[in-house]
């Protein structure tokens, strides 16, 4: 073993022996492929700056994001507020099941119905109505005690207004949104 190894095995401290030539060329290998990483960081940070710059200069695209924001938490604790009422309810397993399993109802029928509601009542209209009924639909929820005959349809269309609500706002981000920030 050498004496200035700070290995204790000759086949790790004498890698370069063993080896020849390993040891540089994993280290320039090395060095090219952090200084990517760090250019691509650099790139991201700066495309996540000039998105949320662009973002903060259009009020109307800012307050349907943080509202988005704001329904995609209710949606995730949506299921939890039903979960603990059917259970305060004493349904069963089952019933729990297969209410939650008309969030699938909602989400293909606010899916069918949102371009046809947008073409009617226009984007604003839409998502204020929207997040109007979301409120009234939580409060209902919360103080349901039938899981079955009143929990399941407010569940319905709870997950059918969040999902009218969803492809309203996306489309009219993404229709002004320009085409260099959404790559």
């Amino acid at each position: 073993m050498e004496a200035s190894s700070s290995f204790p095995w000759p086949a790790v401290s004498g890698r370069r022996r063993l080896l020849p030539g390993f040891g540089d060329r994993a280290g320039r290998r090395s060095v090219r492929v952090s200084a990517a990483r760090e250019k691509a960081r650099t790139k991201l940070r700066s495309d996540i700056a000039v998105g949320v710059r662009w973002l903060w200069s259009h009020p109307v695209i800012r307050t349907v994001a943080t509202a988005a924001a704001g329904l995609q938490l209710a949606m995730a604790g949506a299921e939890l507020v039903v979960i603990i009422a059917a259970q305060r309810a004493h349904a069963s397993a089952a019933v729990i099941g297969v209410v939650l399993s008309t969030v699938g109802i909602g989400g293909v029928a606010g899916s069918v119905l949102a371009s046809r509601l947008r073409a009617r009542f226009g984007f604003g209209r839409i998502l204020i109505g929207v997040m109007w009924c979301q409120a009234a639909l939580w409060v209902l929820i919360g103080l349901s005690s039938n899981v079955v005959l009143i929990i399941a349809p407010l569940l319905v269309l709870f997950v059918a207004t969040a999902q009218i609500f969803g492809i309203a706002s996306l489309s009219y981000q993404l229709s002004v949104t320009p085409d260099s920030l959404q790559s």
